[in-house]
């Protein structure tokens, strides 16, 4: 399935690092993982070209990376019933 508008976002890494935000003085500021990351939208968005300026001029060199999901196959595994196994312990 191929990522559309609806299913799939930007987000932007710096090292092994995810980018979320800036602080009050300006410091950028990073999560350890992709959960925590800022998600933008991926067409036409300008929000995301000024970050990007924004952490060119502190030095920071900048990955984009598409992040997407697979619809149906989530709603699929959903409504899959677990397989239930009872086992007898002694």
């Amino acid at each position: 399935m191929n990522p559309t508008m609806r299913d799939s976002a930007v987000a932007i890494s710096i090292g092994n690092r995810w980018f979320y935000g800036f602080g009050s003085k300006g410091q950028v500021k990073t999560a350890w993982c992709l959960a925590g990351a800022k998600l933008f939208g991926r067409w036409g968005n300008e929000e995301i070209d000024k970050v990007e300026k924004r952490l060119a001029r502190k030095g920071r060199a900048v990955v984009r990376h598409v992040v997407s999901i697979d619809l149906l196959e989530e709603l699929s595994q959903l409504s899959e019933k677990p397989e239930v196994r009872h086992t007898n312990i002694p």
